[in-house]
């Protein structure tokens, strides 16, 4: 039996089992509602959207994601 995948012998992939902290750039642009690419990159540079190095990877926190999210303004109700 393979367990690369498992945490334990308790029969769960890790993948399912645990959610991930961190997100790719994709991940993280499909978390926003699917922002572009562009528009990522510009949040990305402009310190709006805190990114962690991972090896050659931009990864994003999840709490980045919560905080982004949180600090968006709240849309106007149309009568």
């Amino acid at each position: 039996m393979n367990h690369s995948n498992k945490i334990s012998d308790s029969g769960g992939d890790s993948r399912s089992a645990i959610a991930p902290r961190l997100l790719t750039e994709e991940q993280a642009r499909a978390a926003l509602g699917g922002i572009s690419r562009t528009t990522m990159h510009r949040m990305m540079v402009g310190g709006r959207i805190r990114v962690v190095k991972l090896g050659r990877l931009n990864m994003v926190p999840v709490e980045e994601i919560d905080r982004v999210i949180a600090a968006l303004p709240a849309a106007r109700e149309v009568a």
